[in-house]
């Protein structure tokens, strides 16, 4: 990123795990504004291992010295059900607060945290780092157009062939995760497509839900090297398919998957207007595992010649949309205002998430 002045923003980042170490570190180290100062984890030595990487930073076993440091901002990574009780303790000790998604495992938390930064007027943005990456800003500015007139439906999907995370880890323990491919890929997904369809909520689950429960430990992303220090039960769907109507009226259809028999791994929104169509063929996260050898968009206006817009993968790399979400982040805290990503949002995802996973009791 551009260097702000000579302003430096001290952050701290809760949970040493993958998402920390692949993602939120290389961002914030690329980042000239950022000061990485403390790293927390239950597990010491993970923590010590993660702020090795880093000049200057102090590994934490006890959260709460964590906060005591001399620390602006906080970065969440933790498993999911915790996100909710680090963000609470982070916000009444006056930290900004950038969290991981699934932001919280229901809606009902995600207010508690509202009420709490309406109270103190600290900062909070949900991880939803896939609204920095170029080809859905591209697929965004032709919807914001007007080319393919008002929008009446969008469908989003983020598929798998072979792509279980975790499998037996926390990830796929319910009481623990939240649940499974709908919470996780879900996140990303309907909060794209919420945005797409005129970034208001749902008014109801139309039709159905879907879910497939056949998760199995052979099922681990060929991308993912993990590691699991215990042994837990492998209890969420490893699929979702849901539609859905917003207030505004347009129609939503959203389908997820970790291990759908499919060639490779995709992410597709399609998008229909009263003028036209538009689609984006693309892959969200870090499967190399591609369904297409060139992420592209079509565009189908009335009245004029179709045509592709073609991008690159290595302008779509995950790393550079977390470079670009961290810095939101922390221009947020520099201006002291949230401008385009905020708890709304988080709260219209998490409350579609759960009415989905209510329409499929």
């Amino acid at each position: 990123m551009k260097a702000d002045g000579n302003r430096v923003c001290n952050i701290g980042i809760v949970g040493s795990g993958w998402i920390s170490e692949n993602a939120y570190l290389p961002a914030l180290l690329k980042n000239t504004n950022v000061k990485i100062v403390s790293v927390y984890d239950t597990d010491y030595i993970r923590a010590e291992k993660l702020a090795d990487q880093v000049h200057y930073a102090k590994a934490y076993k006890d959260y709460d010295l964590f906060l005591k440091s001399d620390i602006v901002g906080v970065i969440i990574c933790t498993p999911n059900a915790t996100h909710k009780d680090c963000t609470v303790k982070a916000l009444q000790q006056g930290k900004h607060v950038l969290c991981e998604k699934p932001v919280a495992v229901n809606v009902l938390e995600l207010m508690e945290i509202k009420k709490i930064i309406q109270e103190t007027g600290l900062l909070y943005v949900p991880g939803f780092v896939n609204r920095y990456r170029e080809d859905v800003n591209k697929l965004r500015q032709i919807i914001t157009s007007g080319l393919i007139g008002d929008v009446k439906r969008v469908e989003g999907c983020w598929i798998r062939e072979n792509g279980i995370p975790r499998p037996g880890s926390w990830f796929t323990e319910k009481s623990l995760s939240g649940g499974g491919a709908l919470i996780d890929l879900g996140s990303h997904i309907i909060d794209i497509c919420l945005l797409l369809g005129g970034n208001t909520r749902v008014a109801r689950i139309n039709n159905s839900v879907e879910f497939c429960y056949d998760n199995h430990r052979d099922m681990e992303a060929k991308w993912f090297e993990g590691d699991r220090d215990r042994i837990f039960m492998i209890n969420v769907e490893s699929s979702a398919k849901a539609e859905m109507i917003l207030i505004n009226n347009v129609e939503v259809l959203v389908e997820l998957s970790w291990n759908k028999s499919t060639k490779n791994d995709y992410t597709q929104f399609k998008v229909y207007g009263t003028k036209g169509k538009v689609e984006l063929n693309t892959l969200f996260g870090f499967s190399t595992q591609r369904k297409w050898e060139q992420p592209n968009i079509k565009v189908i206006a009335d009245g004029k010649p179709s045509y592709n817009i073609p991008f690159e993968w290595d302008d779509l790399q995950p790393v550079v949309s977390f470079e670009r979400l961290c810095n939101y982040f922390v221009q947020s805290i520099f201006r002291g205002e949230t401008t385009e990503l905020e708890i709304e949002d988080g709260i219209r995802t998490v409350q579609t998430i759960d009415l989905i996973y209510q329409g499929g009791n």
